[in-house]
């Protein structure tokens, strides 16, 4: 008798419905939220089953001719994913579920759902992906970090990147940015403007025009982070294309880096920042600047799109230098560029601001740590 009350899905006909079998039972759809939509800390995630969206290849659209018992829902941080906080909802009728506590602010979530049936269960939905807020006060924050295209680009099409100084730093995040590019330092005109939403990867935002910008020409972009309407203070990069034969602007011999290993090409020139790219061995790099560290120095080197690359455009990373040769120059006269995104320090005994590891030092018996796999990175202190 208590199985026979456990199933709750439709069977055509009178009486007890018969479990689905997993060839039976389709994938959920229309997963909300999704897309890396930005929503509160105890949001509602709701699903579709039987789909009216087409189920994928090998999968049914999931018959009603028998009967499931429920959905088990998968949630966890994106930076934590072992740490499932979902759980289970009984009746093939409830397609909702909240979580059992407030979810953390502004952190980015992964979700997914699968239906269960006695006789064996269907496959899961696939992750899909949101963001907690709340939202920033945009204006009282710090300006996103502008991080390329600056100084010689040699693509009509770059791929503008910024990073947010937002998300778990300061407990919020902004609705979107507002980009400008412009042919006047002061932009009383504007070649673009441009309003774009929040990368949750928290790895960078970016833009990319959608035709080409004049040859031989210096242009000025800005980026800003926005709450709705109100745009924040913005940061600042100029840069200037130079594809052809430009007979106006000085001659500059092209020095190029040549890695002797393959390496990772960070955002910065340190180990510790989050790799942009993977340089192939004896692949030539052109370099736009030095970075000298105390580790040595660093230089910041072009990298062409990846086939097929949506977004388009050359980017640049830092390369170390003892990893690889220069040809074409003398790398002492490189210009010297300190333009990168700082690492977090550990705060000290003289630091102000809020309780526990933001007033001071870490308590005794804990260190400072950090989740350098993105920027802004992830800093606390622990045990």
């Amino acid at each position: 008798m208590l199985g026979v009350m456990f199933f709750i899905g439709g069977c055509g006909g009178g009486g007890s419905p018969i479990p689905c079998t997993p060839s039976e039972i389709g994938i959920a759809g229309n997963l909300s939220p999704s897309n890396y939509q930005l929503v509160g800390l105890s949001p509602s995630l709701t699903w579709e089953y039987p789909s009216s969206s087409p189920s994928p290849y090998p999968y049914p659209t999931g018959s009603t001719d028998c009967g499931i018992s429920g959905y088990q829902i998968y949630l966890a941080k994106f930076y934590d994913q072992y740490h499932d906080i979902g759980g289970t909802v009984s009746g093939a009728g409830t397609t909702t579920f909240t979580p059992a506590a407030a979810l953390e602010p502004a952190t980015i979530y992964m979700w997914e759902v699968k239906v269960l049936s006695p006789a064996g269960n269907g496959p899961w939905t696939g992750k899909h992906a949101f963001v907690t807020g709340p939202i920033c006060d945009v204006v009282t924050l710090p300006a996103p970090y502008a991080y390329s295209p600056w100084g010689t680009v040699s693509t009509l099409r770059p791929h503008f990147i910024w990073w947010g100084t937002y998300g778990q730093e300061h407990g919020c995040m902004p609705t979107g940015y507002h980009l400008e590019l412009s042919l006047d330092p002061a932009f009383g005109s504007t070649v673009a403007s441009v309003d774009t939403t929040v990368s949750p990867s928290y790895s960078w935002d970016g833009w990319v025009p959608e035709s080409d910008l004049l040859d031989c020409t210096e242009y000025y972009w800005r980026v800003a982070a926005k709450n709705g309407s109100t745009i924040g203070p913005y940061s600042n990069k100029s840069f200037t294309t130079q594809v052809g034969s430009c007979s106006l602007l000085p001659f500059i011999p092209e020095m190029v880096y040549i890695p002797e290993i393959d390496q990772n090409c960070r955002i910065g020139p340190n180990p510790l920042y989050q790799r942009m790219a993977i340089l192939n061995r004896g692949q030539s790099f052109p370099i736009n600047a030095l970075a000298d560290t105390s580790s040595g120095p660093w230089y910041l080197v072009g990298i062409p799109p990846t086939p097929g690359d949506p977004t388009g455009g050359e980017r640049f990373c830092f390369a170390r230098g003892d990893l690889g040769e220069v040809q074409g120059g003398d790398p002492s006269e490189l210009p010297e560029t300190n333009d990168y995104p700082p690492l977090p320090q550990e705060p000290g005994p003289g630091d102000e601001g809020g309780e526990g590891e933001d007033a001071g030092i870490c308590p005794a018996g804990q260190s400072w740590v950090c989740n350098y796999n993105r920027y802004p990175p992830a800093c606390h202190c622990s045990k």
